[in-house]
């Protein structure tokens, strides 16, 4: 080559091992060569992660990941015998523990406990096209650099959970969307589409669907009542999914029952507007027309008792507050509606 290193650069250097270059350098992405080389440059130094993070312009996150990376392929080795220790990565996983697994016996096991080692990924990105396919467009997807522990769990999702490229390349897409790209959250989506077979682009589609169409009906309803939080817990998310794809009821149906509940036990509780949904439903009411037909007959009840028992019975359970509230006695996490005190 028609280069060479400019000799008054000699004057500070640090060693590279030769395997790093010899047996990792194409396997190894941008981040991990970076995070490897201030380490070297920094490893008689007292650093932490967070200045290694701020050096290189790169989430704390990804350089734990990284650091992972370069201890699983033995470059890196735990410090803690070693007197000048410098940045540690966050703590390994525990590899060896068969026990924390076996209670789960008809649920699909957590990705982390197996995880195959880097040799092992490398190994299958380098024999299969359709991993390493993977592997590219989980980069470009997310659009970023993932390292050992993304390649990692995009192989278990695959080999472990059964899942076709395509259909985690679906995954990862709908992840991206909604800005929840961790390691963790797309380990967990996976887990689940795996649990419920969903191993076609087909299947994967109708749940995309379902999934947007509660991300959308959750935004509608915090413009409308007024919730902060920017994204449903999971089992919010499952009220919603049962109240919009299940029941067939519109956000104004919905934030009718918000309403009942802000009204009645002045806050916002999902089990309670649950229990109004569910007692709409079971009577066929859909619309606030319908509503409003079920309360004025209630009220021409009580003002000239006629009807028959078990119409009233079938009628009363449209709209009977006293028996929600007592059906109702349970621990769950609410909202108050905003601007109201705490």
């Amino acid at each position: 080559m028609e280069y060479i290193i400019n000799p008054v650069k000699w004057n500070t250097s640090f060693v590279v091992p030769a395997e790093v270059v010899d047996k990792y350098l194409r396997l190894a992405g941008s981040v991990q060569i970076k995070v490897l080389l201030w380490f070297m440059r920094h490893s008689a130094d007292e650093k932490s992660i967070e200045e290694l993070s701020k050096d290189i312009g790169v989430s704390v996150a990804d350089c734990a990941d990284a650091l992972t990376f370069w201890t699983e392929t033995g470059i890196l080795v735990k410090s803690d015998n070693i007197q000048h220790a410098s940045v540690k990565p966050e703590p390994e996983i525990i590899k060896n523990e068969p026990e924390k697994v076996t209670h789960t016996a008809k649920i699909l096991p957590e990705i982390e406990p197996i995880k195959p080692t880097a040799e092992q990924v490398a190994a299958r990105g380098v024999e299969s096209e359709e991993i390493r396919f993977l592997f590219n467009e989980a980069q470009s997807r997310l659009g970023k650099t993932i390292g050992y522990d993304g390649q990692s769990v995009l192989l278990m999702m695959h080999d472990s959970y059964g899942l076709p490229v395509e259909v985690i390349v679906t995954i990862l897409e709908y992840c991206a969307s909604v800005g929840k790209t961790s390691t963790a959250y797309i380990s967990k989506i996976g887990k689940d589409w795996s649990e419920k077979e969903i191993d076609t682009l087909e299947k994967a589609d109708e749940m995309i669907n379902e999934l947007k169409s509660v991300d959308g009906l959750w935004n509608d309803l915090r413009v409308k009542t007024g919730i902060s939080n920017p994204r449903p817990t999971s089992a919010q998310m499952k009220y919603l999914n049962q109240w919009k794809n299940h029941y067939g009821f519109s956000i104004d149906m919905i934030y009718l029952a918000y309403e009942e509940s802000a009204n009645n036990i002045q806050k916002i509780s999902f089990p309670y507007m649950d229990k109004v949904l569910n007692n709409w439903f079971k009577d066929g009411i859909k619309t606030i027309d319908d509503v409003d037909k079920a309360k004025k007959e209630r009220q021409n009840f009580v003002a000239n008792p006629i009807l028959k028992p078990e119409k009233v019975h079938k009628k009363k359970s449209s709209y009977d507050i006293d028996e929600i509230l007592k059906a109702n006695n349970q621990t769950e996490l609410v909202y108050k509606k905003k601007g109201d005190d705490d």
